[in-house]
């Protein structure tokens, strides 16, 4: 059976790294959309495009939160 990888940060997540990906074709593909669309269409395509990576980065966090909050229950438990 294969280990499990490591996740520290949220450059080891496969999906976040592809998402940054995408946000720079988004944005090299909006260079070129008229100029009178800068501050609606391309705005929201780009925010569109970095939510993906913001979002995964939140759940990240969240879940080491989650992570570090058990394992203080789990080592109170076994002190006390």
């Amino acid at each position: 059976m294969a280990a499990m990888a490591v996740i520290n940060t949220r450059r080891d997540l496969h999906a976040w790294r592809e998402s940054m990906t995408l946000v720079e074709i988004v944005y090299r593909a909006t260079e070129n959309f008229p100029k009178v669309e800068t501050f609606g269409l391309v705005s929201q395509i780009r925010r569109c495009a970095i939510s993906v990576p913001s979002n995964t980065e939140r759940q990240l966090n969240r879940a080491g939160r989650i992570v570090r909050a058990l394992r203080k229950s789990v080592r109170n438990k076994v002190t006390a």
